[in-house]
């Protein structure tokens, strides 16, 4: 159903926006003593509810961008190229040098780390932005 699906993007952006978890989230029942939400509660679904929204939550924290992941962690952030990731990173830097915007060569750009070649992609970007 679509009205419930969209509540679980919406319910999961707030949850995000606020810093919050699915524990957070109650029931209409939980203060009002009504029978809401009435469908999920007669069909007995209300944990794959907060599963779903679990996910969206999970989805929203985790950013995906083609070739890379991305995963927050209490005190630092980490970001991983995949095979995908890499060879277009680097094709990215080897274009870079070609057509000038950068002056160094990087000779060694298949030697590089994923925190490197994300910077010098970033760098590329930028400086193609501006």
């Amino acid at each position: 159903m679509q009205a419930e699906e969209n509540a679980v993007q919406y319910i999961a952006k707030l949850l995000y926006e606020f810093g919050w978890g699915v524990d957070r989230i109650k029931q209409h029942n939980n203060w009002s003593g009504k029978d809401c939400p009435h469908r999920i509660r007669a069909e007995k679904r209300w944990d794959s509810f907060i599963q779903r929204i679990s996910d969206a939550l999970k989805a929203l924290k985790t950013p995906v961008v083609q070739g890379v992941s991305y995963t927050k962690q209490e005190e630092d952030d980490e970001v991983k190229l995949n095979d995908t990731g890499r060879a277009a990173a680097r094709e990215i830097i080897r274009r870079a040098v070609a057509d000038g915007t950068f002056m160094s060569k990087h000779e060694n750009v298949d030697k590089y780390g994923d925190g490197d070649l994300i910077s010098y992609v970033f760098a590329y970007v930028n400086r193609k932005v501006k």
